[in-house]
C-alpha cells in the first residue's frame, strides 16, 4: 500500500510516500518504501536583509542573486532539543555578516567571506541552550582569478587575480592576492603569502608566515616562521620552523628547528642541526647530527650522532657513526671513523687505533729544502727536507702533538758547518755511523757533524706520542751524525 500523505515532525523532517512509518517510544523513526525529507527554507535576500530560520526547519538555502554587502542570519527563536539545522550560503557577503543564536549560544557561526559558497551544520542541546557545530562552517569555491580551487573557511579570502592555486583548510592561502601555482593543505598553511609563486605547504601552520617564492614545506609547523627566505625545503614536523634565510633544506622532525639567519644548510635526520641558529653552509646527514651546534659553519657530518657535541667549530668533515663527537669548538679537521681528540686543529684522522689498519697506496711524500735556520710545523709532516752544510744553523721541530708525525732530513751538500736538528721534547732511537758504529740517539739534538757528515747521510724522526720523537739516523762516515 502507498500513500501520498505527508507529515512534518517537530524536528523539521517530512515523511512522504511511505508504506508505513513507526515512531517508537525512544523517538526512533522507522519506515519502509518511503523517504525522509528535510523541511527546507529557501530565501533570496537582498543586501541588508535579515533571515530568521523557522523553528521547524532543518535545511536553509540562502541564495542571493549575487554577492551582497551585508546580511544577518538568526537561528530559530524556539528550537527543540536535538534540532539540526544545515545552512547553505551561495554568494559572498563582502562587508558585514552577522550570524546569531537568536537568544541561544551559537558556536562557530558563519563569518564574513568573499567566497562563493559557505556551508555549516549545527545541533541544538536544550540542557545548555547551545547550538553545537557538527559540520564546521566550510567555504567551497572556485575563487577569483584563473584555475583556483579552495575548500575551507577563510581560503582565498583576498584573492583577486591569482592563478592555478589550490587551498584546503582553515585560512589556507587566506592572504593570497595575485600569487600563482601555490598549493596549501592544512590549517593556516601559506596563510600570509600574497604574490609569491611556486610554493607548496602541507600541514598545520606549514609556511604560515611565508611571503617568498619557490618554497616547500610538509609537516606541522614546517617552515612556519619563514617570511622572506626563498628556495627552502622543509619536510617533517618543526623542520626549519624558525628560519628566515635562503636556500636551506631540512628533512626530518625538528631538523634545523632553531635556524634563523644561517643560509645554505642541508640536513637529513631527526633533530639534525636542531640548535643551529646562524651557522651557514653546513651539510648534516643522519639522526642527531650536530644537535648542539650553534654558529658553526662549513661543516659536513654524516652518520648517527656525528659531531654530536659540536658547538661553534668550523670547517670539519666527519664521516661515520659518532665521528668527531668529542669536538666542541675545534675546527679545520677531517675525521673518518674516528671520534677525534680534544684540541685537534688541522688534523686528519682515519679509522680508530686498535680497530683499523690504514693503507695508503701511491706517492704521498713532499719535499723541501733547508739552508738556514728553520722551524717546520706539524703540517710539514711527511716531508723530505734536503739539508746543506754551507752554513751553520738549527732546525727546530714542533712538539709532536700527533702520534705518527714524520720528518726526514737528507744531507745533499756536506760542508764545514754543524747543522743541528733539535727538539725540546727529546729523541729516542739509534744512530748508525760507518756501518759498524751504533750509538743511541738520545738527547735533544741530532747533528750533522762539521767536516765529517757525508753526502746522503740522513736523519728520520717519528712522533711517537705527544712528548717525544723516535729517531733513526744513518751516516756513511764515522762520527758523521752525533747525539747530545
Amino acid at each position: 500500500m502507498s500513500t501520498s500523505t505527508s507529515y512534518t515532525n517537530s524536528l523539521g523532517y517530512i515523511l512522504k510516500g511511505a508504506d508505513y512509518a513507526n515512531l517508537n517510544v525512544s523517538g526512533v523513526l522507522s519506515q519502509s518504501n518511503g523517504i525522509l525529507l528535510p523541511n527546507e527554507q529557501y530565501v533570496a535576500p537582498l543586501t541588508g536583509a535579515t533571515v530568521t530560520i523557522n523553528n521547524n526547519t532543518s535545511v536553509v538555502v540562502i541564495d542571493p542573486a549575487a554577492a551582497i554587502a551585508t546580511l544577518t542570519i538568526n537561528m530559530p527563536s524556539a528550537p527543540l532539543d536535538g534540532q539540526i539545522v544545515h545552512i547553505v550560503l551561495t554568494q559572498a557577503v563582502t562587508t558585514t555578516l552577522t550570524h546569531s543564536g537568536n537568544g541561544n549560544t551559537l558556536l562557530h557561526p558563519l563569518r564574513l567571506s568573499v567566497q562563493s559558497v559557505q556551508t555549516g551544520g549545527w545541533y541544538y542541546r536544550l540542557a545548555d541552550t547551545t547550538w553545537y557545530s557538527f559540520l564546521v562552517p566550510t567555504e567551497l569555491t572556485n575563487a577569483g582569478g584563473v584555475g583556483n580551487t579552495g575548500l575551507g573557511s577563510g581560503v582565498f579570502e583576498s584573492v583577486t587575480n591569482g592563478a592555478n592555486c589550490t587551498a584546503m583548510g582553515l585560512d589556507a592561502l587566506r592572504a593570497l592576492t595575485s600569487g600563482a601555482s601555490c598549493v596549501a593543505f592544512g590549517n593556516n598553511a601559506l596563510a600570509s603569502i600574497t604574490t609569491g609563486v611556486n610554493c607548496t605547504a602541507a600541514g598545520r601552520f606549514a609556511l604560515q608566515l611565508n611571503t617568498a617564492s619557490a618554497n616547500s614545506a610538509f609537516g606541522t609547523n614546517a617552515g612556519a616562521s619563514n617570511v622572506t627566505g626563498a628556495n627552502i625545503c622543509a619536510f617533517g614536523s618543526g623542520a626549519l620552523q624558525n628560519s628566515t634565510a635562503n636556500s636551506n633544506n631540512a628533512f626530518g622532525t625538528l631538523c634545523f628547528n632553531s635556524l634563523t639567519l644561517g643560509g645554505g644548510n642541508c640536513g637529513f635526520g631527526r633533530q639534525t642541526g636542531e640548535s643551529e641558529t646562524t651557522g651557514a653552509e653546513n651539510s648534516y646527514f643522519g639522526g642527531s647530527v650536530a644537535t648542539l651546534a650553534n654558529g658553526a659553519s662549513n661543516n659536513t657530518g654524516m652518520g648517527s650522532a656525528a659531531l654530536a657535541a659540536l658547538t661553534t667549530g668550523d670547517n670539519i668533515i666527519a664521516l661515520g657513526r659518532q665521528a668527531g663527537n668529542v669536538y666542541t669548538t675545534e675546527g679545520t679537521n677531517i675525521v673518518i671513523g674516528n671520534v677525534g681528540t680534544v684540541a685537534d686543529t688541522g688534523v686528519c684522522r682515519l679509522g680508530t687505533g686498535g680497530t683499523h689498519q690504514t693503507f695508503v697506496v701511491g706517492e704521498t711524500l713532499q719535499t723541501g729544502a733547508i739552508v738556514t735556520t728553520a722551524a717546520p710545523d706539524r703540517f710539514d709532516s711527511g716531508t723530505v727536507f734536503t739539508v746543506s752544510q754551507a752554513a751553520a744553523y738549527t732546525v727546530t721541530l714542533p712538539t709532536p702533538v700527533i702520534a705518527g708525525s714524520h720528518y726526514i732530513f737528507m744531507l745533499i751538500a756536506p760542508g764545514a758547518n754543524n747543522v743541528v736538528i733539535t727538539s725540546a721534547d727529546g729523541f729516542e732511537g739509534t744512530i748508525v755511523n760507518d756501518v759498524t758504529s751504533i750509538l743511541p740517539a738520545t738527547g735533544n739534538n741530532l747533528t750533522f757533524a762539521t767536516g765529517t757528515a757525508a753526502l746522503g747521510d740522513n736523519i728520520e724522526v717519528w712522533g711517537t706520542s705527544n712528548s717525544s720523537y723516535f729517531a733513526r739516523a744513518v751516516s756513511s762516515a764515522a762520527g758523521g751524525i752525533a747525539a747530545s
